[in-house]
């Protein structure tokens, strides 16, 4: 069975792509293909009738491939890429606050009430291989940091092992405790691992490396997102990054 030319209109923006379920198999094999144009976050409904965490416009290419007898199967053994990005947005206070003081300042968050976090270009991409998304480029560019993460997310269990650094952009600022989220999708775990330090040089190093792949990310999401002025900053960055250091031995 394959769907072809799909698309429909979501939340002011686009889903397109198509499908194809081939049972000729013992196990069927199942594949996935899917563009997301400019869709508003913040129109999503959501169960709770609460403001969504974050808010803006988000654009996505998902290419999945898996095998099974489920949805479940198939997404236990998919391979593929999922990648989105966030050209401009906000972190609603609630989700600051969730995190704690602490946790908000290790992260650049805006922690009080009344006040939202800007961001200025959000990307997350990832490698599914046997069910598993690895987390090839993932960072929030926000006003006083740019937050940067890596780890994994297993999609049979919704099983999270990820973990996220602020990068201040302010001397006077100082942000060097990652961030752990484990748990599930559904119920995540987020602590801050303040025994962890990076020194500044090492940061700096390894802020090169995960700002490189940026460019080539948005133009397979979308090329005209490649051109928004804040993404385009971030891969003007990764220029004058400092390469990344080897290992003392």
């Amino acid at each position: 069975m394959t769907v072809d030319k799909l698309k429909t209109s979501v939340a002011d923006g686009t889903l397109a792509g198509g499908a194809r379920l081939d049972t000729k198999h013992p196990a069927p094999r199942g594949e996935l293909n899917l563009s997301v144009a400019e869709v508003r976050l913040e129109e999503l409904k959501r169960l709770d009738f609460r403001a969504p965490p974050v808010s803006g416009t988000l654009s996505a290419r998902i290419a999945l491939a898996g095998q099974g007898h489920s949805l479940h199967e198939m997404l236990a053994s998919a391979n593929g890429t999922v990648s989105a990005v966030i050209p401009s947005g906000a972190m609603r206070a609630a989700l600051a606050e969730a995190a704690s003081l602490d946790l908000a300042g290790a992260l650049g968050i805006a922690a009080q009430s009344d006040k939202e976090t800007h961001i200025r270009c959000g990307v997350a991409s990832f490698d599914a291989s046997d069910g598993v998304l690895t987390a090839r480029t993932l960072l929030v560019d926000t006003d006083k940091a740019l937050i940067t993460g890596s780890g994994e997310i297993h999609m049979d269990s919704g099983a999270l092992d990820l973990s996220l650094r602020g990068n201040p952009k302010h001397v006077s600022l100082t942000m060097h405790s990652p961030v752990s989220i484990r748990g599930t999708l559904n119920h995540p775990e987020v602590r801050l691992n303040a025994g962890k330090v990076l020194a500044r040089g090492a940061a700096a190093a390894a802020l090169g490396v995960v700002l490189t792949p940026v460019a080539a990310v948005l133009a397979y999401i979308n090329p005209k997102v490649a051109h928004n002025a804040d993404c385009a900053d971030l891969t003007a960055r990764a220029q004058t990054a400092p390469p990344e250091q080897p290992e003392a031995k």
